[in-house]
């Protein structure tokens, strides 16, 4: 059976706001997809990122290994973070460059399991004459049965007008 993606809803940023909320989800797809090209407005060049919250709480959110890799090749891995959720590019890198991402959360509305889900970003980090890029990749576990009705990317500085997330439904994964 062929799948289809159907865009549910795109959030701008404001420049004056760190949070996209996404409510209402409705439970009629296999599997959701959130698309990020996010910038902050934070003078930092390395830049922020976002804590995601499931169902309006971050309570039973776990997010165990990730992996990163510069410009150098070098390679990290393992170990937690404190905060849930993704990074994305600072105001100090070169004008016009976004941090985007994918979030991914298969069987979002299943009320017998828990739900894994993982994220994949990357940030390009060009300021001071410094070229960088990072690839961000996390594991996210979230240890409720209830299905996935609300997805909120919150960063602790506001984002770029130019900023935005995209909510998609995959049906028939």
């Amino acid at each position: 059976m062929p799948s289809s993606m159907t865009l549910i809803q795109t959030i701008n940023g404001t420049g004056s706001s760190g949070v996209f909320d996404f409510t209402s989800i409705p439970n009629t797809y296999t599997h959701l997809m959130f698309l990020v090209s996010c910038r902050d407005t934070d003078a930092g060049a390395q830049g922020g990122g976002f804590a995601i919250s499931v169902n309006g709480s971050t309570a039973d959110l776990l997010e165990s290994y990730y992996f990163n890799n510069n410009n150098n090749g070098a390679m990290n891995a393992g170990g937690t973070f404190s905060d849930f959720g993704m990074t994305i590019n600072g105001n100090g890198n070169a004008a016009g460059t976004y941090g985007v991402g994918i979030l991914n959360m298969p069987n979002y509305a299943n009320t017998s399991n828990p739900k894994p889900f993982w994220s994949d970003n990357m940030q390009s980090v060009y300021a001071s004459g410094t070229n960088t890029a990072y690839h961000f990749g996390k594991a996210h576990h979230w240890n409720q049965t209830n299905a996935i009705n609300r997805v909120t990317f919150t960063s602790t500085v506001n984002i770029d007008a130019q900023s935005r997330i995209s909510l998609y439904g995959i049906s028939a994964l």
